[in-house]
């Protein structure tokens, strides 16, 4: 069969040409030389939402509001000497909206006249997905040019693409004297040890660097942290290098401080250690020798001391005493703050417990109400905090003591942020202007006749809770009673 035998008959070509042209995607139209649409096809009656009758009293510039009357005519003489490459524009529709379009335009001659012929494209994906990749260019840029880090983008060849603003602040350099050109050009004297980095990076390996040593001309010593990273392009090759640097001298420098002044630190706290040791035992031996001499004297002279004399050495031996207690919580208020915490989860209610029936058993005949909310559990270092509630409940049970019944609660509640801890008495109180002195070493609102004590407990207590991230702190009323709160 010859190739003629196999063309269709002429009138099946046009039936067939027709069923093509209604059912295509592309927006097809033929426009006379004055500018009137002769013909659409379906496709663009159904995009543009007019119908064929009514198209065909529109002109070009009714749709296409990227022309006008000038401007087609100045196409049909273009296309009449020559090819005209797609070009984009936009076609309104009848509701008045707009969608984006690219236009391929040729000359048609049929029966005498002349046509343009117009083949769009309607271009709205392609549109946005060309914003959002501009969109996406745009934040980049800003990104890379606001980076903390330097960070520069290389080809093959390692010629700059781009640089963060780091980078060139870091090397001296504006946008005109890296972009575009050679980095050995520029930086003729780079160490043979980076080139090799870089080929390494170009051959497509990944380094890095958190802590190396960069020796200056001038001999200072300067750290840097460093990577580098093969770039790969649309077929997965390897398409450059993206080198990022950081100065972290000030941080090491920073690091090396501290860890001497740490070790300075821990120095004078085992200075301190010793020497508290070493007063505690130096003091508590005269302090004995005291006291013991002073009850000898009048355990076995006491017949022959004056009765006026006697009052004078109960009251060496109280002093004597009260001495000795000032001692162990001085060398207590010091301990706590070293060593290591050893946190576990702690059940607060019977440590109170045992703490109030310790209490209780020195004093068997006051009356005493005591409520402990049960499971109140606590993550800390059991050690520390038996000193804190010891503190507390014991401050509790002692400024209760010339009540009729001592009252006494210990519980927990939630706030907004975290729990609460509380112990609550029926004591003597304290003026609430004072509360923030409280925790003070020495601090002490009550006579020492009717209260006695250090005035070191609290101070410990503070001490212990700011050890385990916390704070304490206490609500009162004079002759009311007083509540301690802390939290972690």
């Amino acid at each position: 069969m010859t190739f003629q035998e196999q063309l269709l008959p002429s009138d099946r070509q046009l039936r067939l040409f027709r069923h093509a042209n209604e059912h295509a995607n592309d927006l097809l139209a033929f426009i006379n030389q004055q500018g009137r649409y002769v013909y659409v096809s379906p496709s663009l009656c159904k995009q543009s939402g007019y119908t064929k009758t009514e198209f065909l009293a529109l002109y070009v510039t009714n749709l296409d509001i990227g022309t006008d009357l000038m401007r087609f005519q100045a196409l049909i003489e273009v296309l009449q000497r020559q090819t005209v490459p797609p070009f984009e524009s936009v076609f309104r529709r009848k509701d008045g909206s707009n969608f984006p379009v690219e236009i391929s335009a040729s000359l048609i001659e049929f029966e005498g006249d002349i046509y343009v012929c117009g083949i769009a494209r309607d271009i709205t994906e392609r549109k946005r997905s060309e914003e959002m990749l501009s969109r996406s260019s745009n934040q980049l840029k800003i990104f890379i040019n606001h980076a903390p880090i330097s960070m520069a983008m290389f080809d093959l060849n390692m010629n700059y693409l781009a640089a963060s603003g780091r980078w060139f602040a870091d090397h001296s350099r504006s946008y005109f004297d890296l972009i575009g050109h050679n980095h050995y050009q520029v930086f003729p004297d780079l160490p043979d040890k980076w080139k090799t980095i870089h080929r390494l990076g170009l051959a497509g390996e990944t380094l890095k660097n958190d802590e190396d040593i960069w020796l200056q001309a001038d001999g200072n010593k300067r750290w840097l942290r460093w990577a580098v990273v093969p770039w790969r392009d649309e077929h997965d090759l390897v398409g450059g290098i993206i080198i990022s640097s950081e100065d972290i001298t000030d941080r090491k420098l920073g690091e090396t401080e501290l860890a001497k002044r740490t070790k300075q630190l821990e120095a004078t706290n085992a200075e301190l250690q010793a020497f508290s040791y070493s007063v505690s035992h130096d003091l508590r031996g005269p302090l004995h020798v005291i006291s013991w001499f002073t009850q000898m004297l009048l355990s076995e002279q006491g017949p022959v001391i004056p009765e006026a004399a006697k009052p004078y050495l109960n009251r060496i031996i109280f002093a004597a005493k009260r001495m000795e207690n000032l001692i162990t919580d001085m060398l207590e208020f010091s301990q706590v703050s070293s060593g290591n915490l050893e946190p576990r989860t702690i059940d607060l209610s019977r440590m109170a417990e045992s703490i109030l029936l310790e209490l209780q058993q020195m004093e068997p005949d006051r009356k005493a109400a005591i409520k402990i909310t049960p499971e109140v559990y606590f993550e800390g270092d059991p050690h520390l905090m038996n000193i804190v509630l010891d503190n507390l409940l014991s401050n509790a049970w002692k400024f209760t003591r010339q009540r009729n019944i001592t009252e006494i609660e210990f519980g927990i509640y939630q706030d907004a942020e975290s729990k609460i801890y509380f112990i609550r008495d029926n004591g003597a109180g304290f003026d609430p202007q004072f509360a923030q002195k409280l925790f003070g070493p020495f601090q002490r609102f009550h006579d020492q006749k009717d209260f006695p004590g250090t005035g070191i407990g609290l101070a410990t207590v503070k001490r212990i809770i700011s050890r385990h991230g916390g704070e304490v702190w206490a609500e009162s009323q004079p002759d009311v009673g007083t509540t301690f709160f802390f939290k972690t």
